[in-house]
């Protein structure tokens, strides 16, 4: 199973996906969500390099569409780390 970078845990995730619009975890290796789910459903995700956040009940939302929900957000992360995979590019 790949490894990932970061697990977001114990949030209240929405997915975007009408087939399954909640999750409670995510499991995310640089730019790609390898999994959403539950805690479970994550944990097998977990390395020792791994970044696990406890997300406090807040709110995640999945979007590929970065620049138009926060465009100000992401012009200020692309100027200060340009090489953010996925999000910087084009």
């Amino acid at each position: 199973m790949t490894a990932a970078d970061i697990l977001i845990t114990n949030a209240r995730v929405l997915t975007m996906d009408p087939a399954r619009p909640r999750a409670e975890a995510l499991a995310i290796k640089g730019a790609r969500i390898l999994r959403a789910g539950s805690k479970a459903d994550v944990a097998g995700f977990k390395a020792k390099h791994t970044r696990v956040i406890d997300a406090g009940m807040k709110t995640v939302m999945i979007s590929t569409e970065v620049e138009n929900y926060f465009p100000a957000t992401h012009r200020t992360a692309c100027s200060t780390k340009p090489s953010m995979p996925g999000v910087c590019s084009g």
